[in-house]
């Protein structure tokens, strides 16, 4: 009888455990979210925080552990971006720029402007093993799972046929920011570009690049992401990632892309194509190394790194 009562004990924690783990599976799937699914407690924070709204997309993903969801919005001729947590909560709210204002605030100087850093330091790769990760660049990851993995490939479309760097890596963990590191790197001003193509990702997509790195835990990034049609700068403080200003444009995966930033002084200005999409001014990091950035499963290629030190604008 007394085996037959632990037996029965044993299996009511077994069947306890299964459903907790099977509920917590399906509050951290990840992906585009259909506004009719979203949480009331977060459809009520949009319309708090932005009376009038209306929700243009959803995404839903697993940082540090809890659940948040990634939400542009539109009130009038403007679009927002929001980071509310599954509680209901706005972590990040920010204006959104995008095709709205573009249309009307692009001028012909924006329409000129030159896609990819002038002189400087190239890194296109040539030289180095296929296979290998480039001599002077270090993996590093910031947030959970395993370490991050880079390779050089072979790609025939590349900007600089034939080899490519590329995330390989494809942890089921959202939390994960791939970093490759160019070593001996050191820049304060600085401008640096990048040719980039997103290839693979079910979390997440695309990627784009690191400055005024000090560590794993602390830097700038700007990033593309075609699952969530956005361009975004964000700074990495002691692991955390905070989002300083987004822009909603089209982007499709399997499509090469080359990313400009500039970083004089405080004001940092992101392009995409040649265009002018992201300004903000920031004093967080004043100087560090360069490098590349994707998120989680985003297996992503990069070819054509540039970068310079950055010059004062003319009085």
């Amino acid at each position: 009888m007394r085996y037959w009562r632990l037996g029965l004990a044993l299996g009511v924690i077994f069947l306890v455990a299964f459903l907790f783990n099977s509920s917590s599976f399906t509050q951290i799937k990840e992906g585009n979210v259909p506004v009719s699914k979203l949480p009331q407690k977060v459809r009520q924070a949009v319309y708090q925080k932005l009376p009038g709204a209306k929700i243009i997309s959803a995404y839903t993903e697993n940082e540090g552990g809890e659940q948040g969801y990634e939400i542009t919005a539109k009130v009038g001729d403007k679009l927002y971006a929001l980071e509310i947590s599954a509680q209901g909560k706005v972590l990040e709210f920010s204006e959104e720029r995008g095709e709205i204002q573009e249309k009307t605030e692009r001028g012909e100087e924006q329409e000129k402007e030159e896609k990819e850093v002038e002189g400087g330091v190239l890194y296109d790769f040539e030289g180095d093993q296929v296979g290998q990760m480039p001599q002077g660049w270090s993996a590093a990851v910031t947030g959970r799972g395993p370490n991050s993995q880079w390779e050089i490939q072979q790609m025939e479309d590349a900007p600089s046929p034939t080899h490519v760097l590329t995330q390989i890596s494809h942890p089921s963990v959202s939390y994960h920011f791939n970093l490759a590191v160019s070593d001996d790197s050191h820049y304060d001003d600085v401008e640096i570009s990048v040719w980039l193509k997103a290839l693979t990702g079910r979390i997440d997509q695309g990627g784009g690049l690191v400055w005024r790195y000090k560590d794993a835990n602390n830097y700038y990034i700007a990033r593309i992401n075609p699952l969530e049609n956005n361009f975004r700068v964000y700074k990495v403080v002691n692991g955390r990632r905070i989002q300083l200003q987004s822009a909603r444009i089209p982007l499709k995966a399997g499509q090469w892309y080359i990313m400009k930033v500039e970083n004089i002084g405080q004001k940092i200005e992101c392009y995409l194509d040649g265009r002018r999409y992201l300004e903000v001014n920031e004093s967080t990091f004043k100087a560090g190394r360069i490098g590349l950035w994707t998120k989680a499963d985003a297996v992503t290629a990069f070819d054509n790194l540039r970068v310079k030190r950055g010059e004062e604008e003319e009085e």
